[in-house]
């Protein structure tokens, strides 16, 4: 009768070795998976980032065009950029969780509770009723329409950026909430409401999906990275509304 083959090379894993093995798998998986979550997080973050900066130019572009004035358009903010944009693509944060912008024809017509309208033609969205992007960048509407510069009230001039006594000091356009997160149905709107809005509803409309903040642009065009707890400091206040900075995060604009 032949022996049995008992050369460990030839032979199979004991248990032992096989949960050896698992467990040494596990534990490099629990190691590596949030290295690769980390680094996901960052590219997106970074590709936000880019997207930021080249609405930051764009702006600056527009406010060369316009006798240095900056749109103020409120749902459809991102409309007046479109030429200044090489795609459409800028206007959506890799990292939300709303719908992509995507390219619609349109017919003339108005927004919702508001006066503004719009005419016939081809504009990115990401909502089929109306031609602006939900859920991504947010204009900052409670700065440029109501207050313009901390020493004045609005008035028309007040949209010339070098009427500003700040312009790298305050912010242009944000990320918004990819959900409603207040009871306020335009929460996520893609402007930050302006009149009787209170600092922390402000607040809770801006992101905070790239590692705790947001990616923002300022009045001179260049874009940075603010943590959320930042907007309820003096400094972040001020960045939103300098008129307004010295509100109590309760007490409404």
């Amino acid at each position: 009768m032949p022996k049995r083959n008992r050369d460990p090379i030839v032979g199979g894993f004991t248990l032992i070795e096989l949960l050896v093995v698992i467990a040494i798998i596990a534990i490099l998986a629990a190691i590596l998976f949030p290295v690769f979550a980390r680094a996901r997080s960052r590219a997106l973050s970074t590709a936000c980032l880019s997207n930021t900066n080249q609405i930051g130019r764009a702006l600056m572009m527009y406010a060369d065009d316009n006798e240095e004035q900056v749109m103020w358009n409120w749902w459809d903010w991102h409309r007046p950029l479109d030429s200044y944009v090489k795609s459409g693509d800028v206007f959506g944060c890799p990292a939300s969780r709303a719908p992509k912008p995507y390219r619609k024809t349109f017919a003339a017509g108005a927004f919702p509770r508001v006066s503004s309208s719009y005419p016939a033609g081809d504009y990115w969205t990401n909502q089929a009723g109306y031609p602006y992007i939900w859920g991504h960048y947010t204009l900052n509407v409670e700065f440029l329409e109501n207050f313009g510069d901390s020493s004045q009230s609005y008035i028309p001039s007040s949209h010339r950026i070098s009427k500003w006594k700040t312009p790298s000091g305050v912010i242009l356009v944000a990320e918004c909430q990819d959900f409603v997160k207040t009871p306020r149905s335009d929460s996520s709107a893609p402007y930050i409401e302006p009149e009787g809005t209170t600092w922390t509803e402000v607040w809770n409309e801006l992101a905070s999906r790239h590692n705790g903040g947001c990616n923002c642009v300022f009045g001179d065009g260049h874009s940075a990275w603010k943590n959320h707890d930042w907007f309820l400091t003096q400094e972040g206040k001020h960045a939103i509304c300098p008129a307004r900075e010295f509100l109590t995060p309760t007490q409404p604009f």
